[in-house]
């Protein structure tokens, strides 16, 4: 786990990438200074994954976790790129497309997420809430534990006992 935690930065990105290795996640979406890449491409390279990057970086707002950024040139001096990491190319362009286009429906089905929280996730970004939280959370889908290296989904589900982020949560947990 520590070799991981060096190459990928946090144990929620160890975690996705376990996931995606176990055949449990199609398509996992992470962000990467271009400073951290390299790491990143020759773990993929050395376990046939495939890598995009997005065409773009995100400047991040604020020092600490954030899920707001701008988008900036490619060649902008700050920022990070997503990476789209998959056993399939396709799947890994196609998350990459459907992000660019800021189709975050279809990126949430390519990321495995359930339909429901997709849905839930592309209103909410049309309303300008780019992180939509709930009160009371279940346990295993509390999303704000992303902030302490804690959570077990990658997504916003789309109430606070949505049975299908459950549901996926108690696989993903059971399986590592």
């Amino acid at each position: 786990m520590k070799d991981l935690i060096q190459t990928f930065g946090s144990k929620t990105k160890v975690r996705e990438i376990l996931y995606l290795l176990k055949d449990l996640k199609p398509v996992v979406r992470q962000g990467f200074y271009p400073h951290e890449l390299e790491k990143v491409k020759q773990f993929c390279e050395k376990n046939n994954l495939f890598l995009e990057l997005s065409p773009y970086k995100i400047l991040m707002e604020g020092s600490n976790y954030s899920d707001k950024g701008t988008r900036m040139s490619k060649d902008h001096s700050q920022g990070m790129f997503f990476v789209y990491i998959s056993k399939n190319q396709k799947q890994a362009l196609l998350a990459n497309l459907h992000e660019t286009k800021q189709d975050h429906y279809n990126l949430g089905l390519a990321l495995g997420y359930p339909e429901c929280c997709a849905k839930f996730y592309q209103e909410q970004f049309k309303k300008g809430n780019l992180a939509p939280e709930h009160q009371n959370y279940h346990p295993l889908i509390d999303i704000r534990k992303r902030k302490t290296d804690q959570a077990i989904i990658s997504h916003f589900p789309c109430s606070p006992n949505c049975q299908k982020s459950i549901q996926l949560a108690l696989s993903l947990d059971s399986e590592l």
